[in-house]
């Protein structure tokens, strides 16, 4: 059921300009013209009526039904005036009423609307701001100074330049297989090999150390598992050759191709082994000027989006990779990965010449 609206009251939630003329409250003086003429007719019809009534006794006869008529008359008479005043004086005095008050307070009502609508713009803004300038706030507390949109990003727009600089004291480099500096078309390949060049020749003194999972370890299994797929990996090892089931995995190819570049030109490169997945890709570059030293971090992780089992996306299915990459200054966050890497290399095997061939392994099972 719904709610009936008095005379004095609009419909709730309803904007006043949009409401008919008709049930709009009318000015009250109209109204009291209609009751007072209604009054007037009904003393009319009192006193015209008792007259006549009087008037027919004086002259003789009690003509009752023509006192009637007249009283009938009147009150008819009465009825319409009262009408006519509801119907037009009243309902054309609301309307005019309703005019003056839409023209008058309509342009306030519109320009408050207005103020609303730009004040919730200022508060969403100062909120907008405020979330911002607490990011702004933890990033300095933990010293990061740049976020890069990925890997790729951070190669072309700072890397390549940075790693060339000549205060540049160290690098120190931890992932999966390093494969964007070692592999020959690696996007960072020719940088390091003209860094590599200039250390052979003594015109640079910087220090190089880089840290890989081994290939062949249980981690590096169950990657290609998740990468390649449990059906790759079955039928590699039921079909393959004795030793060299994850010859075909997109892992062990990458793994193959950086230990013989390095092998073939980086020798000078201290490079070690782990046998576990590492927790996040690592650049760590030491300035002859601590200040100017930085850390670069990426996330590692098993997700991806929209790969499909099949065609051109399987080509480009590697895991990793796809998320920002956080730079930080000397400071906590900075020493914390600097003290990462050295857990990292004490645990793990310096390379030797001649040993990135295919581990003889059981095809049944993992090393």
């Amino acid at each position: 059921m719904h709610d009936q609206v008095g005379p004095n009251q609009d419909a709730v939630g309803a904007p006043e300009h949009d409401v008919p003329a008709q049930h709009m409250p009318g000015p009250y003086p109209a109204r009291v013209v209609a009751w007072g003429m209604g009054l007037v007719v009904a003393i009319g019809i009192v006193m015209f009526g008792i007259a006549d009534l009087l008037q027919n006794r004086q002259g003789g006869g009690l003509d009752v039904p023509s006192a009637v008529r007249h009283a009938a008359t009147a009150l008819i008479v009465g009825g319409v005036i009262a009408t006519i005043f509801e119907l037009v004086i009243h309902r054309q005095a609301s309307a005019a009423m309703h005019q003056v008050m839409h023209s008058t307070f309509g342009p306030v009502a519109d320009a408050l609307i207005q103020q609303t609508k730009v004040l919730d713009e200022s508060i969403s803004k100062a909120q907008e701001a405020i979330q911002v300038s607490h990011v702004m706030a933890v990033a300095q507390h933990v010293g990061l100074v740049d976020i890069f949109r990925d890997r790729r990003e951070l190669f072309d727009k700072e890397l390549r330049e940075r790693l060339t600089a000549p205060d540049v004291k160290a690098v120190r480099m931890l992932g999966v297989s390093l494969r964007d500096v070692f592999a020959g078309d690696g996007p960072l390949y020719e940088t390091f090999a003209r860094l590599y060049s200039e250390i052979e020749s003594g015109q640079s003194q910087v220090e190089l150390e880089a840290t890989v999972m081994r290939g062949d370890c249980q981690d590096a299994d169950l990657r290609i598992e998740v990468e390649e797929g449990a059906e790759f990996m079955q039928q590699q090892k039921t079909t393959g050759k004795r030793g060299n089931w994850r010859a075909k995995s997109r892992l062990w190819g990458d793994y193959k191709r950086v230990t013989d570049s390095w092998e073939l030109h980086f020798t000078q490169v201290t490079l070690c082994e782990f046998d576990h997945l590492p927790t996040a890709w690592v650049m760590l570059i030491e300035s002859r000027n601590p200040e100017d030293s930085a850390v670069y971090v990426e996330q590692y992780h098993y997700g991806r989006i929209g790969i499909t089992r099949h065609g051109y996306g399987h080509l480009y299915s590697c895991l990793g990779g796809k998320v920002p990459v956080l730079k930080f200054r000397p400071g906590t966050t900075y020493e914390i990965f600097r003290n990462h890497l050295q857990v990292m290399r004490s645990y793990s095997k310096p390379l030797c010449l001649g040993t990135g061939e295919t581990p003889a392994v059981d095809s049944g099972g993992s090393p």
